[in-house]
């Protein structure tokens, strides 16, 4: 597209309607917005900078978009009165993984500005920021974005950060959360088109929080969808930011199910992945240094951190010194209550419990401190009510799938609880009161005074398992499972909240067996779809995790088990069968005595870690093999015959053989195959390679690559060269094959399998 015919898409996204805005051959223009006709004159300076002469000014063009018609800078302006900066924000470390393949570390606010400010020259570029639960993706998101509101306010940054954050809300389309996110800030005249303009010119930069949140309301493929439709429509230009927890996500998977990286890609698109990495002791510090509760703050943060250390037994790297939102809420208890951390920590085994450390803290002094009855002493409620009433008040949340409530709402249930316990009519208005006021339902951060969230996600997720504990239990025992089926066939739960229900649970075999056996049978009713499938499938895993079967358990059934369910787990004497693996990861397993039987299990991802004994694999469909090295190097295989040897290398067998594997002897990887494999990867993360990219990649093998390999698979038609945009005197290549066709047909007939014999055999 030519300049002028950028201009003009430029004036008519933000025109009043499509044919609203006119550009005359020789620069002047009229554009209809508002209800009005703006006229001005497009002319250039000597340096062939465009501006734009309006309103008896002359301005640079791009400030006139980002300015006149825009309005950024009161966007910025109401970003930086609306939305707070995160109280006591660390600055903590983020490794940043490039399409490229070469991995960066440093601090989070630098390497995200400079992925948002320096788009690259030929093709868009996402950036996917990953993390567990609690490790502050959405603190990130919302610092850069008071710090860049207010750089851009003061014309230090050509960019404005646009933090989404999808959390709570409930949509149908990614476009409507950003008209949605600007009418709550009363900015009007800035619609769909213009943020898309916006994003192409690099002056706009969204950051889409809570990716997860939008899977869960829309559906994987939906959700995925609609973020290719974003990216495709910044046709090569601009910058999109995407977080979401890495239980869900995972970019290689995204890449291949968002239908990225396949043949006829419009236009270029690159993809970063920037993981948040856990806190350092000097990260802990600066924290309590800075932290501040109700105007007061952490006296000694040196000896408190060397005391958690030491209740912990001296392990710096347990989750609950080093995890962000336990950290937090552990300073939070300690200064509130004025309690030192040993007095409710303990050192659990699994990270897990010190949530329930956490909560238990805030709950008992909460029934200690401050809610009693003045007169006497006595607690308003006990602990367990405590937390039967959040627990209800969580499960409210799943049951309308938003992470908050209005405060009547919340006032209702509490209504409700206290008629159910029968408390003393004089006491309920007292309650109710404290209610509005609880230590763990705060105002969600930029709204008003009417409604409550959980402090932090992990703790809906803790109380949403607390309410799902006595359905299970109760399907253990022998119940029947209509109560449970209702509960979990209402939205997706987080795998957090798996873990937390299977700590409370005794999961004796005897009533993990009585569990599964009576879901198979609900799985087999259930007639219409629903989140069933989907919640076994995570469930299933921790329930079985570290249970000694007397005799071999099964469970048959369409389960769905996906992302991290199944990672560090031990799993012996048991089948499972016909179900389905999605983005599974099997890192750090010890399976023995396992068979699968009749699963999908799609692309499986392994580690040095993973140990299988006596673990066999029946009827089964594999795509592909992940396997992470010890030095960090990945290796993929998606042929095949390469699959089988990998598993089997692992420990795997097959028991009935359904590849379709040629036997004959392989030879070993040529130089150019070897190259391949590597270039391969990179195309896992971009849709174009440049030669800058390939030097940097290849280094001392970066001749043989350009000069070889790449001229041979241009001739194969694998590849394709590409016009360079950006300045200087450079070559750029894209993906002209379907990426995992081209991988699986590794010794295979047909066009591929010939493709990869001759490169195989090139001299």
């Amino acid at each position: 597209m030519s300049e002028f015919e950028e201009v003009i898409e430029d004036l008519s996204a933000f025109a009043d309607d499509e044919s609203g805005a006119a550009v005359d051959p020789d620069g002047s223009f009229i554009l209809q917005r508002n209800g009005e006709e703006l006229v001005g004159v497009l002319t250039r300076r000597a340096d062939g900078q465009l501006l734009v002469n309006v309103d008896e000014s002359r301005i640079p063009y791009l400030r006139f978009l980002t300015h006149n018609l825009a309005r950024l800078d009161v966007l910025a302006q109401r970003l930086v009165e609306r939305r707070l900066a995160v109280p006591g924000f660390v600055n903590a470390d983020v490794t940043l993984q490039r399409a490229a393949e070469d991995v960066v570390q440093g601090d989070g606010l630098t390497l995200l500005d400079d992925r948002c400010a320096t788009a690259s020259p030929f093709s868009s570029r996402v950036l996917f920021v990953t993390a567990d639960a609690g490790h502050g993706k959405t603190a990130l998101l919302r610092q850069h974005q008071i710090q860049q509101a207010g750089r851009f306010i003061r014309g230090e940054s050509p960019y404005l950060f646009w933090h989404l954050d999808l959390q709570g809300r409930q949509l149908l389309r990614l476009s409507e959360a950003l008209m949605g996110d600007l009418a709550d800030l009363r900015l009007s005249g800035l619609w769909m088109p213009a943020v898309i303009r916006l994003m192409r010119r690099g002056a706009l930069v969204v950051g889409v929080d809570g990716f997860d949140e939008l899977a869960a309301e829309q559906g994987g493929a939906d959700a995925l969808g609609a973020l290719a439709s974003l990216v495709s429509q910044l046709g090569g230009q601009g910058v999109v930011v995407a977080a979401s927890r890495r239980t869900f996500f995972n970019t290689d998977d995204y890449l291949r199910r968002g239908g990225m990286i396949r043949r006829g890609v419009p236009d270029p698109c690159q993809f970063d992945q920037m993981e948040l990495n856990a806190w350092t002791e000097s990260d802990v510090l600066t924290y309590f240094e800075r932290a501040e509760f109700e105007g007061s703050r952490v006296v000694a943060p040196r000896e408190m951190y060397d005391e958690i250390v030491s209740v912990l037994g001296g392990d710096r790297t347990h989750p609950l010194i080093t995890r962000p939102y336990l950290v937090t809420q552990i300073a939070r208890a300690s200064v509130l209550y004025e309690a030192a951390p040993k007095d409710f920590l303990r050192a659990p085994d699994d990270p897990y419990s010190g949530v329930a450390s956490v909560v238990s803290a805030f709950v008992k002094r909460e029934v200690a401190e401050k809610w009693k009855v003045r007169e006497t002493g006595e607690p308003y409620l006990t602990e367990d009510q405590h937390l039967a009433f959040l627990a209800d008040v969580a499960e409210e949340m799943h049951r309308s799938q938003k992470d908050r409530l209005h405060i009547e709402i919340i006032e209702t249930i509490a209504t409700l609880l206290l008629d159910q316990w029968s408390i003393d009519t004089g006491l309920r208005q007292q309650i109710i009161e404290m209610v509005r006021m609880h230590v763990l339902l705060v105002a969600p951060p930029g709204s008003n005074q009417t409604q409550r969230t959980f402090d932090h996600p992990e703790f809906r997720d803790y109380f949403i398992a607390y309410a799902l504990r006595e359905r299970i239990a109760s399907v253990m025992t022998g119940a029947g499972p209509n109560e449970l089926v209702r509960f979990l066939s209402i939205s997706q739960l987080s795998d957090s909240t798996a873990r937390y229900v299977c700590s409370m649970l005794e999961r004796n075999a005897g009533a993990v067996e009585t569990f599964l056996s009576t879901m198979e049978q609900a799985l087999v009713d259930e007639w219409k779809p629903t989140f069933l499938q989907q919640n076994l499938g995570t469930l299933i895993p921790f329930l079985v995790d570290g249970v000694s079967f007397s005799s071999p358990a099964s469970f048959t059934g369409r389960a769905i088990y996906s992302s991290l369910a199944f990672e560090n787990s031990a799993v012996s004497d048991f089948t499972l069968r016909d179900g389905t693996f999605v983005n599974a990861s099997l890192r750090g397993v010890d399976w023995r005595d396992v068979l699968l039987e009749s699963m999908a299990m799609g692309e499986l991802l392994l580690d040095q870690e993973s140990k299988f004994t006596n673990v066999a694999i029946s009827r089964c469909r594999i795509e592909g093999v992940r396997i992470e090295g010890a030095d960090g190097e990945e290796t993929r295989e998606y042929a095949p015959a390469r699959i089988k040897r990998a598993l089997e290398e692992f420990g795997f067998s097959f028991v009935e053989e359904e590849l379709p594997i040629n036997n004959s002897d392989e030879v070993s990887d040529s130089s150019n195959i070897r190259l391949l494999r590597k270039l391969l990867r990179m195309f896992h993360r971009t849709t174009i390679v440049s030669d800058e990219n390939l030097r940097s990649r290849f280094g001392g093998d970066f001749t043989a690559v350009e000069g070889q390999l790449m001229p041979l698979l241009v001739e194969h038609g694998v590849v394709e060269k590409r016009k360079w945009r950006g300045s200087g005197n450079h070559q750029a290549w894209t993906l002209a094959v379907s990426l995992d066709d081209f991988i699986a047909a590794e010794g295979t007939a047909g066009q591929h399998g010939d493709t990869w014999r001759a490169l195989q055999f090139a001299k």
